[in-house]
C-alpha cells in the first residue's frame, strides 16, 4: 500500500511540476528584458562566438548561457527551446525537493506537499516573468547541495562531501548569491553537535568540500583562460556590474540596508507573504533543536541528529538566502526566486512538526488538518492567479510560435537577415533575439557604455569602431521605453528625457551619438522607440544633418 501511495504521490509531482511551468510558454507572454538579454548572448554562444571577447556577456558567469546554447542546438534559437530547458529544470529540481523530503521524513503526503509549494513558488507568477534567469537556473544546483548535505549527513563519506563542493560550485557559477546552503552547513552542524563533528575523518570531509568547490571554479578560469579571455571575463562579472550599481546608488549601501529594503519590499511579500506563517513554524523548530542541544537536553550522539540538523540547516539556508538576494538593493521579484527552496523545505518541516505534536485532543486534530489543506489551498490559488495572467495575456494561447514584440516584428519587415542592427538601450537585445539580426557591436545593449570612468570610455571607442566596421542598416532607440539611466541618441529627445528624470552623469557618449547623426536618419517613431535607417557613401552628408551636439542645449557633464 506505501510504495503504491508514493508512486501516485511521485506521478502528482511530475503533472503539478509540468502545470506550473505552462503559465511561462512562450505563446502566451511576451519575453522578459533580461530573458532577451541572456537569449542574445546564448544565440551567440551557440553560434560559436567568444563569450566576453566578441559578445558582452552581462555581469553573469557562463553557465546560463552554456545551458540556453544547448537548448538551441537541440530545438533551435527560439524562444520555445528556452522553455523546454526552463521546463526540464524545473521538473528535475522539483524531483529532487520530492526525493529529499521522501528522504528525511518517509512520509509521501509531506513530500507531495512540500514538493507541490515548492513547484508553485519556483514558477511563482508574479516574479518568474518568461522564466529565462539566472535565478531559476540556479534552483538546480541549489537543490542537488542541498540533497548531497543531507545524505552526507546520514551516512558521511568522501563521495557526498565532494559532491557538496561540486554542486556548490554550480550554483555559484549560474547566480553568485545562491550559494547560503554551502554557507550554513558547517553552522548547523557545530549547532546542533552532529555526530559527524567528532569523527576521525571530518577534516579531511571538510577538505573535499573545499576541495570541490574551489575545483568549479578552478574549471572555469581555465575554460576561461584557454578562450584567451579571463581578463575581459573577470571584469564582465566583477569590476563593471560592482561601478555599475555604485553608480546607480550614488552611494554605498551598507548589507544591513539591503536587508532592510527585503522586508519591507512588495515584491517580498507577493513572493512568500502566504507562507511566512508556515515558514515560522520552520523557524521555531530550528530553533528548539538548537537550544535544547545548548541545554544539555539531547545527546549529540541521539539517532534523530541528521533530521535536527537538517532542520535546523534549512532554516539557516533560507535566512543566508534571503539576506543575499537583494545584495543589489533592488527588490526585482526574481531576486526572491533564491530563497523559495530552503522555504518550502521550512513550510514542510513546520508541518511535520505540528502532526507529530505530542497533543490529540480533536480541536487539534482539526486545526493540524485545516493547517494542511491551506498550505495546499494557497499553492493552489498562486497557480490559477498565473492562468488568470495568461488570460489577460493572451486569451489562454498554450501553443503555437512564440509571440513576437512589435519591434522586432518592425525590424524583421524592414531588413534582410544578414543586416546588422544596432540597438541602443536596454531592451535591444531582445530585438536583436527574436529578431534574428546581428548587432554590429558586442556591446548590445547600453549599461556597459553608460559608466563615467576609463573603461567606459575605451569600450565606446570600440563600439564606434565596429559600428564602422560593421555598418549597421538599422539603429532601433528605446532609451525613452527602458528607463533613465540610458540617454537617447537624438538631442531633442535627450532634452525632454533629463526633462522626465533621465541621469546626466554618463560617460561621453558623443562619439556614438556623432556617429549616427553622421550616417543615420530618423525615420520613423514606433512603439515610442526612435528608428534610424543609416547609409554609408562617399557623399558627405548636408551640413544642415550634422548635429553640433553642443548647440541643442548640452549639459555640461560629459555624457550629453
Amino acid at each position: 500500500m506505501h510504495r503504491y501511495l508514493l508512486l501516485w504521490a511521485a506521478v502528482a509531482v511530475v503533472l503539478f511540476a509540468l502545470i506550473t511551468a505552462l503559465p511561462q510558454v512562450p505563446s502566451a507572454i511576451p519575453q522578459g528584458r533580461d530573458s532577451g538579454i541572456y537569449a542574445y548572448i546564448s544565440w551567440m554562444a551557440e553560434k560559436g562566438v567568444n563569450l566576453y571577447r566578441d559578445v558582452w556577456a552581462d555581469n553573469k558567469p557562463p553557465a546560463l548561457y552554456y545551458v540556453n546554447a544547448f537548448a538551441f542546438a537541440i530545438f533551435g534559437p527560439d524562444r520555445w527551446a528556452l522553455w523546454f530547458a526552463n521546463a526540464l529544470l524545473h521538473l528535475a529540481t522539483v524531483a529532487t525537493v520530492f526525493a529529499v523530503l521522501q528522504a528525511v521524513y518517509r512520509r509521501a503526503a509531506v513530500s507531495l506537499t512540500g514538493a507541490m509549494i515548492f513547484a508553485v513558488l519556483g514558477r511563482h507568477p508574479a516574479l518568474i516573468i518568461d522564466g529565462n534567469l539566472t535565478e531559476t537556473y540556479a534552483l538546480l544546483p541549489q537543490a542537488l547541495c542541498m540533497a548531497a548535505g543531507y545524505w552526507f549527513l546520514h551516512r558521511p563519506s568522501d563521495r557526498m562531501a565532494l559532491a557538496i563542493g561540486i554542486t556548490a560550485s554550480l550554483a555559484f557559477m549560474t547566480r553568485q548569491t545562491s550559494i547560503g546552503a554551502p554557507l550554513m552547513l558547517i553552522p548547523a552542524v557545530l549547532a546542533v553537535r552532529h555526530p559527524v563533528l567528532y569523527d576521525g575523518k571530518r577534516w579531511r570531509w571538510l577538505a573535499l568540500m573545499v576541495a570541490g568547490g574551489l575545483g568549479g571554479l578552478v574549471v572555469l578560469v581555465g575554460h576561461l583562460w584557454l578562450e584567451g579571455v579571463l581578463p575581459v571575463a573577470i571584469d564582465a562579472m566583477v569590476n563593471v556590474p560592482f561601478e555599475y550599481h555604485r553608480w546607480v546608488d550614488r552611494k554605498f549601501i551598507p548589507a544591513w540596508a539591503t536587508i532592510f529594503t527585503t522586508l519591507t519590499s512588495g515584491n517580498f511579500w507577493l513572493a512568500m507573504g502566504a507562507y511566512v506563517p508556515f515558514a515560522l513554524g520552520g523557524l521555531v523548530l530550528a530553533a528548539r533543536h538548537t537550544v535544547s542541544i545548548l541545554n544539555g537536553r539531547i545527546h549529540h550522539a541521539d539517532e534523530a541528529a541528521t533530521r535536527r540538523t537538517w532542520e535546523v540547516w534549512i532554516a539557516l539556508t533560507f535566512l543566508a538566502d534571503l539576506a543575499l538576494a537583494n545584495s543589489t538593493n533592488k527588490s526585482h521579484g526574481h531576486y526572491f526566486l533564491t530563497p523559495m527552496l530552503a522555504l518550502s523545505f521550512m513550510v514542510a518541516a513546520g508541518l511535520v512538526a505540528m502532526f507529530d505534536s505530542r497533543r490529540r485532543t480533536r480541536w487539534v486534530r482539526w486545526g493540524r488538518h485545516a493547517y494542511w489543506v491551506l498550505a495546499i489551498a494557497i499553492a493552489i490559488v498562486i497557480q490559477v492567479l498565473g492562468y488568470k495572467a495568461i488570460k489577460t495575456l493572451s486569451e489562454s494561447k498554450l501553443a503555437g510560435d512564440a509571440l513576437v514584440d512589435p519591434l522586432p516584428a518592425y525590424v524583421i519587415a524592414r531588413t534582410d537577415p544578414d543586416e546588422f542592427v544596432f540597438g541602443w538601450g536596454v531592451g535591444s537585445s531582445r530585438i536583436n533575439f527574436q529578431a534574428g539580426r546581428l548587432s554590429p557591436t558586442r556591446f548590445h545593449y547600453g549599461y556597459p557604455l553608460i559608466v563615467p570612468d576609463v573603461p567606459t570610455q575605451a569600450r565606446i571607442e570600440q563600439t564606434v569602431q565596429d559600428l564602422e566596421r560593421n555598418q549597421p542598416a538599422m539603429v532601433v532607440d528605446t532609451t525613452f521605453i527602458d528607463g533613465k539611466r540610458v540617454p537617447p541618441l537624438d538631442p531633442e529627445r535627450r532634452i525632454a528625457w533629463w526633462a522626465l528624470g533621465g541621469r546626466r552623469d554618463v560617460a561621453n557618449l558623443q562619439p556614438i551619438f556623432h556617429f549616427v547623426a553622421d550616417h543615420c536618419d530618423l525615420v520613423d517613431r514606433y512603439e515610442n522607440a526612435d528608428i534610424y535607417t543609416c547609409h554609408y557613401d562617399d557623399e558627405e552628408k548636408k551640413d544642415d544633418n550634422k548635429k553640433d551636439e553642443k548647440g541643442v542645449d548640452a549639459p555640461t557633464e560629459p555624457g550629453g
